[in-house]
């Protein structure tokens, strides 16, 4: 058996064929402490055309981030849902059960099937990958969790 990383340096990886890269869009329902290390993570790649952050804060972590860069930004989810059918992957990171309830209904009401729906858990496990933790990762140092649970 072969020791070490079977990927290491991208072997066992084929590149995309053609000129042109191949390119996921992507949208962001929640911009807080809790999504911040993936969008980041996200916004250092050329492939991954992040289309729209989505807060209910103008000031959240992610938002500001996105700003930055030139990524559209709003505190309206009924902006995110005009482009639903050109979106990829959308990663909804929120506390809000309606507002979760609101993207699903979307999802039903278009009968969209284009675009993948990533909970929090998909985004904890996708950041724990890249982190190459060993072990499931919280996207909050238990230190800044309200009373209530973890905070956004």
């Amino acid at each position: 058996m072969r020791e070490g990383n079977l990927f290491e340096d991208g072997e066992g990886y084929e590149a995309a064929s053609g000129e042109q890269s191949e390119i996921v869009t992507v949208g962001v329902i929640g911009a807080g402490r809790r999504m911040t290390p993936l969008l980041s993570r996200m916004l250092e790649y050329d492939y991954v055309d992040v289309r729209m952050v989505v807060d209910a804060s103008p000031s959240a972590p992610g938002v500001l981030i996105a700003q930055s860069l030139g990524v559209h930004t709003s505190d309206k989810v009924e902006e995110l849902f005009a482009i639903l059918g050109e979106i990829d992957f959308l990663f909804c990171v929120n506390d809000d059960d309606e507002l979760k309830d609101r993207v699903i209904s979307e999802f039903r009401r278009t009968d969209n099937r284009r675009t993948i729906f990533f909970n929090e858990l998909a985004s904890r496990f996708i950041t724990s990958l890249t982190k190459d933790a060993r072990h499931l990762m919280q996207l909050v140092p238990p230190h800044a969790w309200g009373p209530g649970g973890q905070d956004d």
